[in-house]
């Protein structure tokens, strides 16, 4: 064969460089990107929707006596079903052993505190001793409100934080012929007010705005505290419920350590759980009512444990602050971001803000956790 002319070989790479470019594989590959960008798109907003209409297992935790399940009946009276006679019924016979649970207390504490001295009315008290649950009579009502004003029994109630008393049940002392009325039925105020001592864990559902809220109450006693854990896993917040008010008074568990700091410490626990590491904490600063009432004749820098109180005695302002950076501080050890609330758990206004604002934290913090934000 003769030797190629030099322009021969070069024809293959001209025709090469010439031809058109396959453009359709290239388009194949971007329009398999678009539709997977759309389905991935349409599972995140999918997996959002669920999100949101998952439901909500929230953990009401604190110590006793704080204020959980005034919590949990001021969500039922705002989002659940209303109270039928048969449990108003209950709850007047609880109401009523609350009255007489203050009266044995005060009368203890005139033995206790060394008033008998003063004592002015030997016989009511003697009647109001024998008093039982279902001595619901005008004339016990007329022996327990002479009883309670007698200079020794007010003496003992000023006294009261060095006793175990229900000071909310004060309340009922001046409405008692109505409490002994046969007719009585309490009021959601007379429900919210009244204390009965949760045992075990006690679950709520409740519909919050188009959410499905399940709450778990659990006792806050020493002794109640072990079943806790088994809850641990199974829910996406965590409401910490501590007393403001309780600054001054002891355990009844314990009658040498303080309430608060009791509180704090059981708080400083929590926080530092590595299960509740993704878990929403909401911290209520509650009976901010009482607290405010409390300071005018018990400062909070006159008690040791909280010496370091640089604010006024008289305001409610600086304590709410001062707790609430002491709680802040509990939490060092978690590391975790505390959604805080300064709460009256029985005015039902300020408790819808709350907790509208309680289910939008929590929402959001569980889109977050499952990075959908």
């Amino acid at each position: 064969r003769a030797p190629a002319e030099p322009w021969e070989g070069s024809m293959g790479l001209v025709s090469s460089c010439c031809s058109s470019p396959d453009l359709s594989n290239d388009a194949d590959d971007v329009a398999a990107s678009l539709l997977a960008n759309e389905r991935l798109n349409n599972m995140l907003e999918s997996d959002k929707r669920a999100a949101r209409n998952a439901p909500i297992r929230l953990l009401i935790l604190g110590a006793g006596q704080s204020g959980k399940s005034t919590v949990c009946k001021q969500l039922r009276l705002l989002y659940g079903p209303v109270y039928t006679s048969d449990e108003r019924e209950v709850w007047r016979d609880v109401i009523w052993r609350n009255v007489l649970g203050l009266m044995v207390a005060l009368m203890d504490g005139v033995t206790t505190l060394g008033l008998e001295e003063q004592l002015e009315h030997g016989d009511e008290m003697r009647l109001v001793r024998g008093l039982t649950p279902d001595d619901r009579s005008p004339s016990s009502a007329e022996a327990i409100r002479t009883l309670f004003n007698d200079a020794a029994l007010q003496h003992a109630w000023s006294r009261r934080a060095e006793l175990q008393v229900v000071e909310t049940t004060a309340e009922l002392i001046p409405r008692l012929e109505e409490v002994c009325s046969p007719d009585y039925s309490p009021s959601d105020e007379d429900i919210l007010r009244t204390y009965i001592r949760t045992s075990g864990i006690v679950e709520h559902t409740f519909q919050v705005e188009g959410t499905h809220m399940v709450v778990y109450d659990v006792g806050g006693q020493r002794s109640e505290r072990r079943k806790w854990i088994h809850r641990f896993n199974d829910v996406e917040a965590v409401i910490f419920v501590a007393a403001l008010a309780d600054y001054d008074l002891t355990l009844a568990e314990d009658n040498t350590t303080n309430r608060a700091l009791e509180s704090l410490e059981l708080f400083r626990e929590i926080a530092a759980i590595p299960v509740l590491r993704n878990v929403c904490i909401l911290l209520f600063l509650n009976k901010v009512d009482l607290f405010a009432s409390k300071l005018k004749h018990s400062p909070l820098s006159s008690l040791p444990p909280f010496s370091d109180y640089r604010g006024a005695d008289a305001s409610a302002d600086e304590g709410v602050a001062y707790f609430r950076d002491r709680y802040l501080m509990a939490n060092a050890s978690g590391g975790r971001h505390v959604f805080t609330h300064v709460t009256c758990a029985v005015d039902r206004q300020l408790m819808t803000n709350v907790l509208r604002d309680c289910r939008e934290i929590i929402l959001r913090n569980n889109l977050e956790r499952i990075q959908l934000l």
